[in-house]
């Protein structure tokens, strides 16, 4: 079975956009953290990037890192090879066309089982969520359901309504990296672990989508907007200091 490999589609030339800017962000988080995100499923019509953003995780793993990583689509091919199993990375393209691949299904129930359960990063990218793909087995549809979820939104969409979408976004983004709740960041719990989070997500939403503090204040159930410029001037106070952050 030969494997398309595009090398020329790097991070470095993906023009990034309102509309997929936070598909951007989780690809390269799962580049560099891989595992953090898993699965990871970008959603998509055709042409938006969401290939260019596969193969990019693909070539900077592979470039950078002795990590096994591989690239498919699945409309290419018939049955997984058994070598999938062995993956540190799994990049899988084309969802869509799961749905007339019965038997398909259950090889990718199994690897995703073992993969998942190895804490491996899974990417995966088709033009539909995983419950509008016709014929697909429930148990996948739960699985791919998992980890994170991010839409590269069509630029005609309200703009207003991608600002919502993009801000839970966000909260989901950073609550998953730290292994906590979305209604922890929600909440008025004061402790390091919850605080630290909260605080790079209110952050992230005024520096991402350059929303206004009371925009932000809302999005996170506060009534006093001072509370998110706080937030951000720490965050920024932070940034030279600490080169993890």
């Amino acid at each position: 079975m030969s494997i398309s490999v595009n090398k020329k589609y790097t991070f470095d030339n993906f023009v990034v956009k309102r509309d997929n800017e936070l598909a951007y962000k989780a690809s390269l988080v799962a580049a560099l953290n891989p595992g953090n995100f898993s699965p990871l499923f970008i959603v998509g019509e055709v042409g938006s990037g969401k290939t260019h953003l596969l193969h990019a995780i693909r070539n900077y793993i592979s470039e950078n890192t002795p990590l096994k990583v591989q690239y498919f689509s699945v409309k290419d091919f018939p049955k997984y090879p058994k070598s999938i199993i062995k993956l540190d990375v799994l990049l899988l393209d084309d969802i869509q066309f799961l749905a007339v691949k019965r038997g398909s299904q259950k090889d990718l129930l199994y690897i995703f089982d073992i993969l998942h359960g190895s804490q491996k990063q899974i990417t995966i990218a088709g033009t539909q969520y995983p419950q509008e793909i016709p014929n697909l087995n429930r148990l996948l549809i739960s699985r791919f359901r998992w980890g994170l979820i991010v839409d590269i939104k069509s630029p005609k969409e309200d703009f207003k309504t991608d600002y919502k979408y993009s801000l839970g976004d966000i909260q989901e983004i950073v609550a998953h990296f730290f292994n906590i709740e979305v209604s922890d960041l929600l909440s008025r719990d004061k402790r390091k672990n919850i605080a630290y989070p909260r605080h790079i997500a209110m952050y992230l939403c005024r520096k991402l989508m350059n929303l206004s503090f009371l925009r932000i204040a809302k999005g996170f159930a506060r009534k006093d907007h001072t509370t998110i410029i706080s937030a951000v001037n720490k965050i920024e106070e932070m940034i030279p200091k600490d080169k993890e952050l």
